[in-house]
């Protein structure tokens, strides 16, 4: 039997979940985990229900373990609003049947942006081990290849890798510093498990090209210019609206999930 792009990622972040909860490298409320999957599933349960259509427990899985994973509060209400606002994307923020945002990255800057105080996303959460971090581009590796968008994250990574090394070079910085960078967990979580979901990215890989490239240099200005920490994710919600144009300027063929189980 042939496991589904799907059915990989939940495990994939359940995997991930536990490895961060064990070794303390996530600080997760106990609260946390069944919150975001008990709301998530009721949310999601009610919007297919009233758009008479199947039960999308998949993806609202990947979305709440993805929440989990990435952002940190010790609120549980602000984590309530970040899945209820990465639900309400999908139903009602859509263009031709895509989604326009990514929506988990549209719950996680929702909350960024109303809850400052409450809550945050920590870059280096995860460390910089470099082990540790190849491991775990080959798992998303794998996954983006299997829902073809391995290009996605290949350009986005050469485009912010260039960017970092120009950087830093003209600085004069040890090379040390480039590399610790490129180390971080939570960059390789973005490149492959974000920025790669078919349904929020662009269909011709001229598009996608050219989608990884804006993020890339919109999150390395907001980064290292105006010094916002989570300038990933930002450049990643604003380079969604740019989506339609995108897709209308390089048109291709929309995708389809495998039916493997």
């Amino acid at each position: 039997m042939i496991i589904s792009v799907r059915v990989q990622q939940i495990l994939l972040l359940l995997t991930l979940l536990v490895i961060g909860i064990s070794r303390e490298i996530i600080q997760l409320e106990l609260w946390a985990l069944p919150l975001a999957l008990l709301s998530g599933l009721v949310l999601q349960g009610i919007g297919d229900s009233k758009r008479r259509r199947k039960w999308n427990i998949a993806s609202v899985t990947i979305s709440c373990l993805s929440l989990c994973l990435l952002l940190r509060t010790q609120n549980p209400y602000v984590l309530f609003y970040a899945i209820f606002f990465t639900v309400l994307s999908k139903f009602l923020i859509v263009y031709k049947g895509q989604h326009f945002f990514n929506p988990t990255n549209f719950g996680i800057v929702v909350c960024l942006t109303v809850f400052p105080n409450l809550s945050w996303v920590s870059p280096g959460q995860w460390g910089n081990y470099f082990f540790p971090s190849l491991a775990l581009s080959v798992i998303g590796v794998l996954v983006a290849r299997n829902a073809q968008r391995l290009l996605t994250a290949f350009s986005f990574l050469s485009f912010y890798s260039l960017m970092l090394l120009t950087r830093y070079l003209y600085l004069g910085d040890p090379l040390s510093i480039f590399t610790h960078q490129l180390k971080s967990f939570s960059l390789v979580i973005f490149c492959f498990f974000m920025i790669t979901d078919p349904r929020t990215t662009p269909r011709s890989f001229k598009g996608q090209i050219l989608y990884t490239f804006l993020i890339a240099l919109t999150g390395y200005l907001l980064q290292f210019h105006f010094y916002i920490r989570e300038g990933l994710f930002y450049a990643l919600f604003f380079i969604c609206l740019l989506n339609p144009l995108i897709n209308k300027l390089f048109p291709a063929k929309e995708y389809q999930w495998a039916k493997k189980i």
